[in-house]
């Protein structure tokens, strides 16, 4: 059988390589970071963003959590995949309510599809809360998340991904 994949499905190869072997070198972050940027990007894919906001959902989370350089992912990817994920990629601020409204602030200046890869990004991380078990990083999690919903709202309240992930997190706060 002779198969011939389609630039988009090489593209996602490429970009997957890209992440396990940048993530294989070096990784800050303890949740399963391969695992969630496929969720990520399969999700954009699914809900049939841009092939740039695929890939940067495949890799949103390199340049915070290894030694990933933008420039490399421009080089690799394109600028439009580039700056996807760099206004995905928070800044290094140690208080982290000056750091997410940096990034919220980034990420609506970006438009409709870093809106809808952050909320991707968000209902994903929230598989994860319940493994938290530090209650200060619990409850910093939960205002991150309550603060993008506010601040994503005016911007994306209609469509179904911000829906589920107002439900997902409403039903996270009452177990809370």
């Amino acid at each position: 059988m002779n198969i011939v994949p389609t630039k988009e499905q090489t593209e996602i190869e490429k970009a997957v390589k890209f992440l396990v072997r940048h993530i294989g070198k070096e990784c800050r972050n303890k949740k399963p970071l391969i695992l969630h940027s496929l969720k990520a990007g399969f999700k954009a894919q699914e809900l049939k963003l841009s092939q740039a906001a695929v890939l940067a959902g495949f890799l949103h989370d390199l340049p915070e959590d290894t030694n990933c350089k933008l420039s490399e992912i421009k080089k690799e990817f394109g600028q439009e995949a580039a700056r996807l994920v760099y206004a995905l990629t928070q800044y290094k601020i140690k208080d982290y309510k000056l750091r997410w409204r940096k990034l919220l602030v980034k990420i609506k200046k970006a438009g409709k599809e870093a809106m809808v890869l952050k909320v991707i990004d968000v209902m994903d991380n929230l598989t994860f809360l319940p493994l938290v078990k530090n209650k200060t990083a619990l409850e910093e999690s939960f205002w991150k998340i309550d603060f993008t919903i506010q601040q994503l709202k005016p911007f994306i309240n209609k469509t179904k991904i911000f829906q589920e992930l107002k439900r997902n997190s409403e039903k996270l706060l009452k177990i809370k």
